[in-house]
């Protein structure tokens, strides 16, 4: 084996600017969103998609809570991939988060939940879940739990504390909000509720039966919540309650209604 050195120009890798300005240059999100400590509980459908956008937004920390794990059928109309298998969700959706964002930090947590029904009239447990909660900026609740709704609002009555929640065939999308979070959601789906006979999908998962929608019927309300959200941010203005309905007997429309 013989080495000679030639005489030409070193060409060395090409690199990149990865900059937080940079990368987020073209889509950052309020900085009342970027900066904020952020909590999403409950990390199916809504949930999924409500990390990616804020993590895709600049988001620079995002905590998730979750107890269940992914399966099969949570692919087609969530965030997550089908060649990890059956997994946990606070892991993958961690993992994913990771891939996409070099800023983002997170962390997970599959108990807070059952511990914030199961210790609730513990005053000393109850000290310490409040604690818990206040020690985040902006709570995303997509669990879809009434019950844990009711909590949240008692532990954090003063925090931004978003519900989200989607109805069956994703006709409507509905948002609560503090003050008075629980009440103003409850006061949401009374108007809408429906008379209706239960058509329902039962998989093998974790929420049996559950409602019926696929990845763009929620995708498309998600993604128009969060905006909403953002605007309000944008424009420095106080979030409101409102839900979203869906026209599609011409044409596909949007409608929004606040309160």
């Amino acid at each position: 084996h013989i080495a000679r050195l030639k005489k030409q120009p070193i060409l060395w890798g090409e690199t990149k600017n990865c900059s937080y300005q940079y990368f987020f240059g073209r889509g950052v999100l309020s900085k009342q969103i970027t900066k904020s400590r952020i909590l999403i509980i409950g990390l199916g459908a809504i949930g999924s998609m409500v990390a990616h956008t804020l993590c895709r937004g600049g988001a620079l920390r995002i905590d998730l809570v979750d107890y269940d794990a992914k399966e099969p059928e949570n692919v087609c109309r969530s965030e997550y991939n089908f060649d990890t298998g059956i997994n946990d969700k606070v892991l993958e959706l961690r993992t994913q988060l990771h891939n996409i964002s070099p800023f983002i930090e997170t962390s997970g947590n599959s108990l807070i939940t059952d511990a914030a029904k199961l210790f609730r009239e513990d005053q000393e447990s109850k000290q310490k879940l409040k604690e818990y909660f206040e020690g985040y900026d902006l709570i995303f609740d997509c669990s879809a739990d009434n019950d844990l709704a009711f909590l949240l609002h008692q532990f954090v009555p003063g925090k931004e504390l978003i519900n989200l929640s989607i109805s069956n065939h994703a006709q409507e999308l509905v948002c609560a909000v503090n003050p008075n979070l629980y009440s103003n959601m409850m006061h949401i789906f009374s108007i809408l509720k429906k008379e209706e006979e239960p058509d329902l999908y039962n998989p093998t998962g974790c929420w049996n039966p559950t409602f019926k929608a696929g990845y763009n019927d929620i995708a498309v309300l998600v993604q128009y919540a969060i905006k909403q959200i953002n605007n309000s941010f944008t424009q420095e203005k106080p979030l409101r309650n409102f839900y979203l309905s869906i026209n599609s007997e011409a044409d596909f429309q949007i409608q929004i209604k606040t309160f």
